[in-house]
């Protein structure tokens, strides 16, 4: 109960202290060791000693979603996913390609003097609303292959859009966060939205500036985002060090298109700064966790949004029919 909480608590912090104390614990971290070709567990348990939440928190991500055993809740509510932000720089974490900063603001991409100044606006980006709860939208990033799984099956990407809940007090932290993750399958046609920037991305770990004019404008994501196809919900952590646990996960049924081109840039990159072509954590046990899910049907988008869906977001498999309208 309680007790045996406060304890766990009390030894991770403990841990913590004994690793920095003889100087072992380190920021960095891995997928897997350089030459390696898929994700090695043991190199991965190698991240407690980063952040002991990594190897000891209870509500871990990514997981693989068993969807018979996932129940179909028909109050799961809709997510209104509304974000109008300029693409004004792309950047290679060195671990993955990443969109915008991890900060509600918007911001501003100067080089002058030898040195790249990122300076933040007071404009935001968007928001997410879900159920009458307002999250801030702070970046989207890439993996591959996906971290989450359904039913066991590993797909070629995922993409996972950052939020915080709307409060100022929460600003440079991590509680209370949210992720709305989207699953790509390669097939024969590439995504023309990534298309639209994804060959700028520095295969060298830094900033470049975004040589274009491009803003995210989720009119046409939100057709892709509320399809009838639904999502899965459960409450996770960062698949990343530290791996701070109450994130609420939002994993889209509707897959997105992909060629193997755009991923292979990806793994490009991934090998250019860590030797390995792949940035996935493992999945991780579910524990005591209940994943649920939207019913196998959802709203049909509006006639005059179909095109741009199909455009941007079509995936290469049909979704599944509309529901039938209300009575």
């Amino acid at each position: 109960g309680g007790l045996r909480a406060m304890a766990a608590v009390a030894l991770h912090a403990l841990l913590q202290m004994l690793l920095l104390a003889t100087g072992q614990a380190s920021d960095e971290w891995l997928y897997a060791e350089p030459g390696e070709t898929i994700a090695n567990s043991e190199v991965q348990a190698r991240w407690g000693e980063v952040s002991p939440t990594c190897s000891y928190g209870s509500e871990q991500s990514p997981i693989d979603i068993t969807t018979a055993e996932a129940p179909a809740k028909a109050s799961l509510p809709p997510i209104n996913f509304s974000v109008h932000a300029a693409i004004d720089h792309l950047q290679n974490t060195g671990h993955g390609y990443q969109v915008f900063e991890t900060s509600p603001y918007s911001s501003i991409y100067q080089t002058g003097q030898g040195q790249v100044d990122l300076i933040y606006t007071n404009e935001t980006k968007g928001t997410t609303t879900i159920g009458g709860d307002v999250y801030n939208f702070y970046q989207f990033h890439f993996h591959t292959p996906s971290e989450n799984t359904i039913d066991g099956e590993q797909y070629d990407m995922e993409v996972h859009a950052v939020h915080q809940l709307n409060d100022p007090a929460l600003v440079g932290t991590n509680y209370d966060l949210m992720v709305l993750a989207w699953l790509f399958r390669v097939g024969p046609e590439c995504n023309e939205w990534l298309d639209q920037f994804w060959y700028q991305f520095p295969l060298e770990q830094g900033e470049v500036e975004f040589d274009g004019n491009l803003t995210i404008d989720t009119d046409a994501l939100k057709d892709a985002l509320l399809t009838n196809a639904g999502y899965y919900y459960w409450h996770g952590s960062l698949t990343t060090p530290d791996c701070t646990e109450g994130v609420r996960w939002y994993l889209m049924k509707h897959t997105l298109k992909v060629c193997q081109a755009q991923v292979d840039y990806l793994k490009q990159g991934l090998l250019t700064t860590k030797e390995v072509p792949l940035n996935n954590r493992l999945a991780q046990p579910l524990n005591a966790r209940i994943v649920v899910q939207t019913p196998p049907c959802r709203p049909c988008p509006a006639p005059d949004s179909q095109r741009r869906r199909e455009l941007l977001f079509a995936s290469n498999a049909e979704p599944p029919p509309c529901c039938p309208p209300s009575a």
